[in-house]
């Protein structure tokens, strides 16, 4: 389906574009961007802005057609950071927040020990972290798992070291300070990582928990149309 927008497609921590299969078979033409090595101890904002300038000079943004970033989880996060540096008109946030408030407290410590760590026993957890993490997910279907799995441990351990406390650390970005960006969002409320009793969402996947992308993707796809829309009628 053509997009009346030019869609950026932002994948969650220790994911890819893979993790993005159900939005891509709806939206075919929606950019993917690599990501780009941290530096370590930057900020999320930093490393967001670094990005996203690469990612407007690569693809030459905004142009003539307003550019939508949707950002998965860690993605959106990134996504509102990094709206001024691609021309954003709007921003999706699917399984994401606007602050840190909705990281369980367990894992912003875990985030914060890990982001100490020398690369070689960040590597090490890498490959011994216990099957129950993954099921914080929610539930998955094997094929999700298996992929899930497979994109962490295709995650260069750099970045497994950084986004955690990146993440931790992030004060987020208030609707005052988005200059104008429509900011929308849609959560499961069944998510377990950011977590849904801390977060208020323009809409709610029943049932749903953080991985929502690919085991609702039609739901979730069905809000991206929607947000688009609305974000082109009022940039038309």
């Amino acid at each position: 389906m053509p997009a009346p927008v030019k869609l950026i497609l932002l994948p969650g921590f220790a994911t890819d574009r893979r993790m993005l299969a159900g939005q891509l078979a709806a939206f075919g033409e929606a950019l993917t961007p690599a990501w780009i090595e941290p530096v370590r101890g930057e900020s999320l904002g930093d490393y967001a802005r670094r990005w996203g300038e690469r990612i407007a000079a690569d693809y030459q943004l905004p142009g003539s057609t307003p550019v939508v970033i949707v950002g998965i989880s860690m993605g959106g996060m990134l996504a509102q950071e990094m709206a001024e540096a691609v021309g954003a008109a709007g921003v999706v946030l699917v399984s994401s927040c606007r602050n840190a408030r909705p990281i369980p407290w367990f894992q912003g410590w875990f985030g914060r020990m890990v982001s100490r760590l020398p690369l070689g026993a960040v590597e090490f957890l890498k490959h011994h972290l216990p099957p129950k993490a993954y099921h914080r997910l929610g539930d998955l279907a094997p094929e999700h798992a298996t992929l899930v799995r497979r994109m962490f441990l295709d995650t260069p351990t750099a970045m497994l070291r950084w986004a955690p406390g990146a993440m931790v650390h992030w004060t987020g970005r208030p609707a005052s300070s988005m200059n104008g960006v429509r900011v929308r969002h849609i959560h499961g409320d069944r998510d377990a990582l950011l977590l849904s009793a801390r977060v208020e969402p323009d809409q709610w996947i029943r049932g749903a928990g953080h991985a929502m992308s690919m085991t609702h993707a039609e739901e979730v796809n069905a809000f991206i149309r929607q947000c688009v829309s609305e974000i082109a009628q009022s940039n038309a």
